[in-house]
């Protein structure tokens, strides 16, 4: 069986791509993310989609000196990793970054720094 982790676990590109995996053969996933409800239920969306296994985890891509750890602690819960989905971002304003600097750093500092 596959193992699969996706990273921005909730991110409907990423749960998309986990699910047209999983039509192929059997996977195991591991979502990671930072909002457990939304996780919760993107876990649910891969169990009726036929994944035997799906775990959840939290990983905030802002917490740069945390990656390592969330990293280590997947690969250790799923026992190795097939496939690794980057599905981590925040979308800012249509056709580009958010005026308001605050949410434009935010942008940058998830989308960029985040994936890192």
């Amino acid at each position: 069986m596959n193992k699969v982790l996706v990273l921005g676990g909730s991110s409907e590109l990423g749960l998309a791509i986990a699910v047209e995996l999983q039509r192929r053969a059997p996977r195991e996933v591991l979502l990671l993310g930072r909002d457990a409800g939304r996780l919760q239920g993107a876990a649910e969306r891969l169990r009726d989609a036929g994944c035997e296994r799906v775990l959840t985890g939290m990983l905030d891509a802002r917490d740069l000196d945390n990656h390592e750890g969330a990293i280590e602690d997947a690969f250790e819960r799923l026992g190795g990793i097939d496939v690794a989905i980057l599905a981590i971002g925040v979308l800012g304003e249509r056709g580009g970054l958010p005026r308001d600097m605050d949410d434009a750093l935010e942008v940058l500092d998830v989308n960029v720094l985040g994936c890192g």
